[in-house]
């Protein structure tokens, strides 16, 4: 390929699709609509307003549910857009992320966005808004989009020419609304397939929450403080012994635990560091009322955490699992609540002193058991999901880029069963 297909998405003017001269986005499409347009509605209308968490991931899609008045934001730094423009996140990570929207059900009919979205209006005679939603998601566009990045850091942007130089491969509009429609089914029947397997995740943990609440709500289940039932540990990190050490992180609401990369002594710093073995219940002294508390696996086992990281385990007779049960619980979530008091902000520090001094229900051996067998259960469950998930999005998003650089003959794709097959062979290599 030349420096000038390079720099210009791959594609030159003298290139040809069979006799079909290549064209480019820029002939399809254009940039930034002028918020002019909303002139006709007056200064106090409600328009909606599209910050970047309000774009989706993957396939997109837009949360109308803020707007602002018109006169807040026609004048501020936002990016204009009204129905059936295309919202294309510009800025690392959020483009890599997929986050795109089309404008659809605005109020008033009219939106403004992050100033680090590309708002893209096609031309409705040349290509199909849905298509192009597609083809913003192939991995095709992605990688042109990604060389055209320019800045430094975390702060690198697709330019306008790294949208408006890329080639589409499919040019005639009628057969884009074919594909689009094919993608369409397609990306719905994956869809549902992802949100079956969300679900068995969301059963399990309402199994956990079940069996905590019978001990939570049984009177004969004694309360004892936690100071009795439960022990802090802390296992001294030495780095002379072990080198480099992987760090803890603890994610909200029960997301689990995420690691850090590995560091040496002088990257830790002068922190008290505290070795993590499996069945380990962590909480995060900053977090821990926001449900930022972890039950610790085998594949912690050796990690690290720092002090702001309190760690304790379940005397003789109490089940640490249980007890992360329990903090998952609605009781267990306000008992942190109640002690992270007395601070501004989200920062709030966990008091393990006041929380050894709650009482909390102790249930029997075999209950215990029972919640215990819930927790792992769902965490098994986690595992597989996620494998399969992950292999569902590559699957899907390498059908998208195959069905738009017309890589398939998507007249005979369902005929032969070919989504199905692909999809059970992902249920048995995962066995989820």
């Amino acid at each position: 390929m030349s420096n000038e297909s390079a720099q210009h998405g791959g594609c030159t003017g003298s290139e040809v699709r069979g006799a079909e001269p290549m064209m480019r986005l820029r002939h399809m499409v254009r940039l930034g609509p002028s918020p002019v347009e909303a002139r006709a509605l007056s200064p106090m209308d409600e328009v909606t307003f599209a910050p970047m968490d309000a774009l989706a991931d993957g396939l997109g899609g837009l949360d109308t549910s803020q707007t602002k008045p018109l006169n807040e934001v026609m004048n501020g730094s936002y990016n204009y857009f009204s129905e059936g423009d295309l919202l294309l996140a510009k800025v690392t990570p959020c483009f890599e992320n997929g986050k795109k929207a089309i404008g659809e059900r605005l109020s008033n009919g009219v939106g403004f966005a992050t100033s680090e979205v590309h708002v893209i209006r096609p031309d409705y005679k040349k290509i199909d808004v849905q298509f192009l939603r597609f083809l913003l998601c192939s991995e095709d566009f992605r990688a042109e989009g990604m060389k055209s990045m320019t800045g430094a850091g975390g702060l690198r942007r697709v330019s306008e020419n790294g949208v408006l130089n890329y080639c589409p491969k499919i040019t005639d509009p009628d057969t884009q609304k074919i594909i689009a429609d094919f993608l369409n089914h397609e990306t719905a029947h994956i869809d549902q397939l992802i949100e079956k397997k969300k679900e068995l995740i969301s059963v399990a943990a309402k199994r956990i929450e079940s069996l905590v609440d019978k001990a939570i709500s049984d009177r004969n289940v004694p309360r004892i403080r936690l100071e009795h039932i439960a022990r802090r540990v802390q296992r001294h990190a030495r780095l002379s012994e072990h080198g480099e050490l992987v760090r803890l992180g603890i994610y909200n609401r029960g997301r689990g635990i995420f690691k850090k990369p590995a560091a040496d002594e002088e990257d830790m710093g002068v922190s008290n560091f505290y070795f993590i073995k499996a069945g380990d219940l962590i909480l995060s002294g900053q977090f821990s009322w926001e449900g930022a508390v972890a039950l610790a696996s085998e594949d912690e086992e050796g990690c690290v955490v720092s002090h702001r990281y309190p760690v304790f385990l379940g005397r003789p007779g109490v089940n640490t699992a249980y007890l992360f049960g329990f903090f998952r619980s609605g009781f267990g979530d306000f008992l942190l609540n109640e002690a992270s008091r007395g601070s501004a902000g989200r920062n709030r520090p966990l008091n393990t002193w006041r929380l050894g001094k709650e009482k909390i229900p102790l249930p029997n051996d075999d209950l215990q058991r029972a919640i215990e067998q819930a927790i792992f259960f769902e965490r098994e469950l986690k595992r597989k999901t996620s494998t399969s998930l992950t292999l569902y999005s590559e699957y899907r998003f390498a059908l998208i880029t195959a069905a738009v650089t017309g890589q398939i003959d998507i007249a005979t794709w369902n005929n032969r069963g070919q989504t199905d097959r692909n999809l059970d062979a992902i249920e048995q290599a995962t066995q989820a």
